[in-house]
């Protein structure tokens, strides 16, 4: 089977974007979870998981092991007649996530989406495994939820690779975070750092925002 978990949060933030994924998953025959925390009891060794938020993916990386997780942006690029939406050459920034740091092939898969769209894509140094952002993620504590529910990874992630910053502090991370792009937008394929490059007072966009554009 192949399911797709839609992410809460990203639900929540692209309500409009995220029924027109799903709709186009469920024409082709994939299965719509709800949470990755309390669906993973569904997935059978064998089974493809479509992930579209970063957090998703390694929960279920370390809670069903025995499944296939990939991007659904790796599964939408597999359909010779996806709809995509031409932008004329836009050049837009890329914003890798930390949390996608180990895995070239969903970070490959992003940018074969832009240059579908016909959108350049601007790197910054820090990219594809040199990446260190996840906005303020890995700026906090691990949350309580998160040790619960993968206790092995974030125990790992909390002690090896969080750095708990002041409010101010995060804020500045975030602005000089913000000024590294040069482009008017920047995409982003995670919740989290959406949600930091807003705080820094960038243009972050989703890549389902622009992917969705024609469905």
């Amino acid at each position: 089977m192949i399911y797709y978990f839609p992410s809460c949060n990203f639900k929540k933030a692209h309500a409009d974007v995220s029924e027109k994924i799903c709709a186009y998953l469920r024409a082709k025959n994939v299965k719509i979870l709800g949470c990755c925390r309390v669906s993973q009891d569904l997935l059978k060794e064998g089974d493809t998981i479509l992930t579209n938020c970063t957090n998703c993916a390694i929960i279920t990386n370390e809670l069903s092991p025995n499944t296939q997780e990939k991007s659904v942006y790796e599964f939408i690029l597999e359909d010779d007649d996806f709809p995509w939406k031409d932008f004329h050459g836009e050049e837009i920034s890329v914003q890798d996530c930390w949390k996608s740091r180990k895995k070239a092939s969903a970070q490959n898969a992003v940018r074969k989406c832009l240059e579908k769209m016909n959108i350049k894509a601007v790197e910054i140094e820090e990219n594809f495994e040199k990446t260190k952002f996840c906005g303020i993620w890995n700026l906090s504590e691990v949350t309580p939820l998160n040790m619960k529910t993968a206790p092995r990874l974030f125990k790992e992630i909390g002690e090896k690779y969080t750095t708990v910053l002041s409010e101010e502090d995060k804020l500045k991370k975030m602005r000089d975070q913000v000024a590294r792009h040069k482009t008017d937008r920047t995409l982003v394929y995670c919740n989290t750092c959406e949600s930091g490059l807003k705080l820094g007072e960038g243009k972050p966009v989703h890549l389902a925002e622009l992917i969705s554009a024609k469905l």
